[in-house]
């Protein structure tokens, strides 16, 4: 994920030149690239999130149904 957040940083700052310079279709290009890498950081956050709040002692239905014996 720092990777991918220091990857955003310099397309956020690749768009602001190319929108100084004028370059439209760079701009566009870096957009599309932009977004994408956002996407793929929030995925990634929300599966570190998902990790974080599960519980793995915790059944998986709910509730413990419990076996009856001979």
């Amino acid at each position: 994920m720092p990777r991918l957040t220091e990857i955003i940083t310099n397309l956020d700052a690749r768009i602001a030149e190319a929108r100084r310079e004028g370059w439209t279709g760079e701009v566009a290009g870096l957009e599309v690239s932009l977004s994408s890498a956002m996407e793929n950081l929030a995925a990634m956050q929300a599966v570190s999130e998902s990790r974080r709040t599960t519980d793995l002692f915790k059944p998986p239905y709910g509730r413990v149904v419990e076996e009856s014996g001979p």
